[in-house]
Order: C-alpha cells, then structure tokens, then sequence
C-alpha cells in the first residue's frame, strides 16, 4: 500500500495535518458500519501499534472510497512529536458486496506529521 499527501505530493514517511491523503493498494473500500474507518494509530516504541484504540485518531472526513483508491483528511490534532500507522479497518468484501463476519484490517508504512 502507498501513502501519498496530496498537499505536498509527496509519498511515504509525512502527512500533512488537516490536509488530504491518498492510500492506493487492493481490496481497501470501506463499509458503512460504525467501526470502520481509517485510523490514525500511535506507536509504541517497538513501532507496533498501540492497542488502546480510545487513543487512535480517526480521519473525520473520506473523500474517495474505493476498493484500489482511499482519500481521506489527516485528523487536525495529530502530535507532530509521534510517529503513526494508519490502520484501515472494514467488513467489506470485494466479492459479491457481502460484508464480511470479521473486520479485516490493513496498516501503512509508519508516518509522521509534515512539520
């Protein structure tokens, strides 16, 4: 999976606050359920992600959801201090519109906030 900024055009390490992204890859389009979205996850110092989901951040706003193309806004209060995965998390299945039993879930490359 890629990570682009569409503010900077850059791809991979940064991510600029409040400004769009674009995550492109396969099988990503998201459901409508509650629980899914695209997450903003701190790290802990081994850069696994940190389990405590009440401290991940989720984007406030998808602008393109589709099964190879996510754009999405980085959430306005992420630390520029931290390092992050962003986490895709759906029930979406690619094959007949179903929605899946089990949430699948997908991480980035880990990023950090364009200073």
């Amino acid at each position: 999976r890629s990570v682009k900024d569409n503010f900077t055009g850059l791809e991979g390490g940064t991510v600029s606050i409040g400004k769009d992204i674009e995550i492109k890859g396969e099988r990503l389009k998201l459901d409508d359920g509650d629980s899914s979205g695209i997450f903003f996850c701190p790290l802990n110092k081994d850069g696994t992600i940190v389990a405590d989901e009440k401290k991940w951040l989720k984007s406030p706003r998808v602008t393109c959801n589709r099964p190879k193309t996510i754009r999405c806004y980085v959430p306005d209060n992420l630390d520029k201090k931290s390092e992050y995965r962003i986490l895709l998390r759906t029930f979406f299945s690619n094959k007949n519109k179903q929605l899946l039993k089990e949430k699948r879930e997908a991480a980035s490359c880990i990023v950090r906030a364009a200073e």
